[in-house]
């Protein structure tokens, strides 16, 4: 096989080495050359093994020169390997068909390019990432733990709220995990806006006046305000999402009124987890109303005051999958 253009090739910064169909190293530039040690009259006519094979580092089955022969598609990978001197370094390795006049597949052409400084770079980002979750999950918990102190009534209230918002989420974009993760946060923070409602009046044990509810229904905005400026890390609308929570399709929610598709849909599925809930377990003012009748209330009232998908995907997590609530420690 001739070789054209390796003056070209000896200039480029990245390592270039040329396979043939017997799996022969064919030719390698300069770059090469200087990477791994040794001449280029030496490293010509070893196997395609030699110095390293992408194929064997990644545990794949199949070659790439087999790969381009029955026509399919070759996708960069990152590998790690040793230079002349055993040190490692990170590498993005491309191929691509190496063809003859007519069209055929002699052969395999690899780039090598060096990623070592961006691969640090990106792992101190992804732990700086890390240590970031770990103080939101420190703050968040503290919040949730600042409304329950004050209303010892609905203690977990939220945090079983964020397990059934979590198990609806994933029905809906099972694949989106920061989505998954911001629904789950906006859950457990939904209520951190009772932190400004009298104490009396969280754990009144009767009905509550016209006046009494109305210093409840504040919750949303005033939670919408705490939260407001806060820059979560995966970017999602936390405080949005709590302001809409008491919202209903029928526009007949607080604390604006809007309705249909108005209403953002993680603020659809946080109602309905926020409603089942609430029915379920005991309150000051009444005893639980059981699981059949929070199903209930979702199922008559989908299309009306819930979103269908959502009420039935929060039904068939109960009655098809046998969801339960976990314990609150």
């Amino acid at each position: 096989m001739k070789i054209k253009s390796a003056r070209i090739f000896d200039t480029l910064p990245d390592s270039i080495r040329i396979i043939g169909i017997d799996k022969k190293i064919v030719w390698v530039n300069r770059r090469f050359e200087k990477l791994f040690g040794g001449e280029k009259n030496d490293i010509i006519g070893g196997t395609c093994s030699d110095y390293f094979c992408a194929e064997r580092l990644f545990g794949d089955g199949d070659c790439f020169i087999d790969s381009f022969e029955r026509g399919e598609a070759v996708f960069p990978k990152e590998i790690t390997l040793k230079d002349k001197n055993g040190n490692l370094g990170s590498f993005l390795v491309t191929c691509t068909p190496y063809r003859n006049e007519n069209g055929d597949v002699v052969g395999v052409v690899e780039y090598l390019r060096e990623i070592t400084s961006l691969t640090i770079t990106r792992t101190a980002l992804e732990e700086q990432l890390l240590r970031s979750k770990v103080i939101l999950g420190k703050t968040v918990n503290s919040l949730v733990s600042a409304i329950e102190s004050r209303d010892p009534y609905t203690a977990g209230h939220q945090r079983r709220v964020s397990q059934l918002v979590r198990r609806i989420a994933q029905k809906f974009k099972p694949d989106d995990r920061k989505w998954i993760e911001g629904i789950r946060v906006a859950a457990q923070l939904h209520d951190i806006g009772k932190i400004c409602v009298p104490a009396e009046i969280l754990s009144h044990p009767g009905d509550l006046s016209k006046e009494q509810f109305e210093l409840i229904k504040l919750h949303s905005e005033t939670g919408f305000r705490i939260l407001g400026d806060i820059e979560f890390a995966f970017g999602f609308p936390v405080s949005e999402v709590i302001i809409q929570h008491h919202e209903r399709l029928d526009g007949s929610g607080y604390p604006v009124g809007i309705s249909e598709n108005r209403i953002m849909l993680e603020a659809r599925i946080l109602a309905v987890a926020d409603v089942v809930e609430a029915m379920i377990n005991h309150r000051p003012y009444r005893v639980g109303l059981g699981i059949d009748s929070a199903l209930r209330e979702i199922v008559d009232n989908a299309g009306k005051k819930y979103d269908e998908k959502v009420s039935e995907a929060c039904r068939s997590l109960f009655i098809d999958e046998g969801f339960e609530f976990q314990d609150i420690v």
